[in-house]
């Protein structure tokens, strides 16, 4: 059970890492800040779900492991604050309210990131302010889910009308099921270790449960930015007939 934990574990961090790459090459191409931000927040979560693995589950959180354990916070706070500018960009530039809430969740993290430095002990030292980090990320995710599913929603009555092109709308639910995976995940995560501490990562099936809404969350994420032909000419001869197509 532990390999294939493990081997999950690698696949959902390896595929977010190459989806955020190509979003990232793609936003730098067309310059687009949205596309490059949230590309960025797929790229470093891959990069740190490893590095997150490294630490806590084969080096421990001892005091001559700290640095690691600084350079993994590091990572969550700079995924945080690629995820919450990429969805602000997405979904609420013009909203003025979307600044403040952004920044507000960047000082959290960072107050994350300090009880780490503080911390050489890890959680065992810092009791449940370790997890600062985890839940401003936890609280981002939850933003982007309420979003993307709120967006899916509105595509979803424009199909009925006629207005709106079918693969489109999949691809916005798909992105809204990626991030309810990944909400799924944290909050599996958070109230986890609040629960069991350090000995989370020996729990099979809270590990097991983790690991497959990380799957989930790294499947559709990919069908919602690069879905196959195949699924694409299913999903439009499905389709109520008089939607719309761009062609």
């Amino acid at each position: 059970m532990r390999f294939v934990i493990l081997l999950s574990f690698v696949i959902s961090c390896g595929g977010s890492a190459v989806l955020g790459a190509r979003l990232v090459l793609a936003g730098m191409r067309t310059r687009t800040a949205p596309e490059l931000a949230y590309g960025a927040s797929l790229l470093l979560m891959g990069i740190g779900g490893v590095v997150r693995l490294v630490v806590h589950g084969f080096l421990g959180a001892g005091p001559e492991y700290h640095a690691w354990m600084i350079g993994a916070a590091a990572l969550r706070l700079l995924t945080l604050m690629a995820l919450t500018w990429g969805i602000r960009s997405i979904f609420r530039a013009r909203d003025a309210w979307s600044l403040p809430l952004t920044l507000a969740l960047w000082a959290v993290g960072v107050a994350g990131l300090g009880v780490v430095v503080s911390a050489p002990g890890g959680l065992a030292e810092a009791g449940v302010r370790y997890q600062l980090g985890d839940l401003a990320n936890a609280l981002a995710v939850a933003w982007g889910c309420a979003e993307s599913l709120a967006y899916y929603g509105k595509m979803k009555r424009r199909l009925l009308l006629g207005l709106a092109d079918p693969v489109t709308v999949h691809r916005f639910g798909m992105w809204g099921l990626g991030f309810s995976g990944a909400l799924a995940s944290s909050l599996i995560l958070l109230l986890g270790t609040a629960a069991l501490g350090g000995a989370i990562t020996d729990a099979p099936a809270v590990m097991a449960a983790v690991q497959f809404f990380l799957l989930l969350t790294t499947g559709a994420t990919w069908f919602a930015f690069y879905p196959p032909q195949f699924l694409q000419d299913r999903i439009r001869n499905r389709a109520p007939a008089g939607t719309a197509d761009p062609g």
